[in-house]
Order: structure tokens, then sequence, then C-alpha cells
């Protein structure tokens, strides 16, 4: 952040859906995330989800998480 107004914010490990182009940070995908029933406010995610172990921890040691690594978005998807 600059002192003088002006900021820049790099999304990394991110999943975006429905663009073309990524922006630039590391771990950042595309497709579509999955979830298992948006319109009715489950935003957990399905198995095929490409966020699923997609993610990374901030702070090693940190987080708990399932799988390979963590996910992402909000919710951890547990088997």
């Amino acid at each position: 952040f600059d002192i003088e107004g002006e900021a820049s914010v790099v999304p990394s490990y991110c999943l975006f859906y429905g663009t073309s182009e990524l922006p630039e940070g590391d771990g950042n995908i595309q497709g579509d995330p999955q979830w298992i029933d948006p319109d009715n406010g489950n935003f957990m995610l399905q198995e095929i989800s490409p966020a699923i172990d997609a993610g990374i921890c901030p702070l090693e040691g940190e987080c708990i998480y399932y799988g390979l690594a963590p996910d992402i978005g909000a919710i951890e998807m547990q088997e």
C-alpha cells in the first residue's frame, strides 16, 4: 500500500471463474468451483472441484487442512 493513495493488490492462490485471463500472482487457477448448491447458500466444494488441495498455508503449521494442501475457499473439503 502506497502512502500517496495508490494501492497494488496481487491475488495469489485464487480460483477465477468466467474470466479468460488469469491475473498476475502465484498459484492462481481457472475453472468452475463446483459448489454443492450455491442457489441455496451451500458453498461447500464437490469432490471434483479444482479448488481442492490447490491452496497454500500462509504460515506453515498455522492452518488445519485435509488432503495434500489447503483448499481454495472458505470451507475446507472433508472426506
